[in-house]
């Protein structure tokens, strides 16, 4: 079997549709639909490892903190992991 690796050597993740990222998805944007979410700030992983992120709308310090205490939980997940 191949080891099918990106541009960059790194491995792709197999490409496959994740229900918990869609319905996560899905949620959010219904309630920007309806006008419940007024600012988003994301960053999403690719098949290929590479990152990205993106903003819009309304932004606050509150916001920044969520994604602090956001950014500390998943640091510690990818600890518990090793």
């Amino acid at each position: 079997m191949s080891r099918i690796v990106s541009l960059k050597g790194t491995p792709v993740i197999q490409r496959k549709v994740d229900p918990d990222v869609v319905n996560h998805l899905e949620q959010l944007l219904s309630r920007a639909k309806d006008g419940e979410i007024v600012g988003f700030a994301g960053v999403a992983v690719y098949c290929d490892q590479a990152v990205g992120s993106c903003r819009g709308g309304w932004v606050s310090l509150r916001q920044l903190g969520e994604m602090t205490m956001l950014m500390n939980r998943i640091a510690r997940q990818l600890e518990d992991a090793k």
